[in-house]
């Protein structure tokens, strides 16, 4: 039996950790180019090696190239989810509890309704 359809907010959620994830990849491997580019520049100081290009690796990985640089500099960084988290009205421990009252009314056999 083939599963449900994900809801709009499933397939947000879900696009965004993998946009979350291919950046903080992304950063590991520019970061690692980098530091490539200047030990290479550091042994082989008579040879022009050019300079790795942020805006051509961000292209190549599918990343902002403002967001990239950002996560490489160091600047402090959050997910959306966590950014997102003071904008809502319940904590997850919140809604966690509120989640498992209502299955737990379904179980009793009083499911909620738009009546309650």
């Amino acid at each position: 039996m083939p599963g449900k359809a994900l809801s709009k907010l499933k397939k947000r959620s879900r696009s965004c950790k993998e946009q979350d994830k291919r950046l903080r990849d992304a950063a590991g491997l520019w970061k690692k180019e980098v530091q490539h580019w200047e030990r290479e520049v550091a042994t082989h100081p008579d040879k022009d090696i050019p300079q790795p290009s942020l805006r051509q690796f961000s292209k190549a990985h599918n990343v902002n190239r403002t967001t990239l640089a950002r996560h490489t500099n160091g600047a402090p960084h959050t997910t959306k989810a966590e950014s997102s988290q003071m904008q809502q009205k319940l904590s997850p421990e919140e809604e966690g509890a509120l989640i498992n009252a209502a299955i737990d009314q379904g179980r009793r056999g009083f499911p909620l309704t738009h009546d309650r």
